[in-house]
């Protein structure tokens, strides 16, 4: 491969799909109904972990993961 093609010094670049690339191809499904999203953010003065929807951080909390739930019209449950 061209030297203008690696990235991460010898590693060869790779694809990555965005998340928009995906809510577009989702979108364009008739099943597709809609996602609901969130952080996992840990509190580290109590011990305290919460599920937060949306993006947005607390002060004092320290992001530790994320989750998503995505509904379809055919399916029972969200996945």
């Amino acid at each position: 491969m061209q030297d203008g093609l690696r990235q991460y010094g010898q590693k060869d670049a790779e694809m990555v799909t965005s998340k928009e690339a995906l809510f577009k191809r989702a979108n364009q499904s008739p099943d597709f109904k809609g996602v609901q999203a969130g952080v996992i953010v840990y509190n580290e003065k109590n011990g305290e972990y919460k599920e937060l929807e949306g993006s947005f951080v607390p002060f004092g909390f320290k992001i530790v993961g994320g989750w998503a739930k995505v509904y379809r019209a055919n399916f029972d449950y969200p996945v």
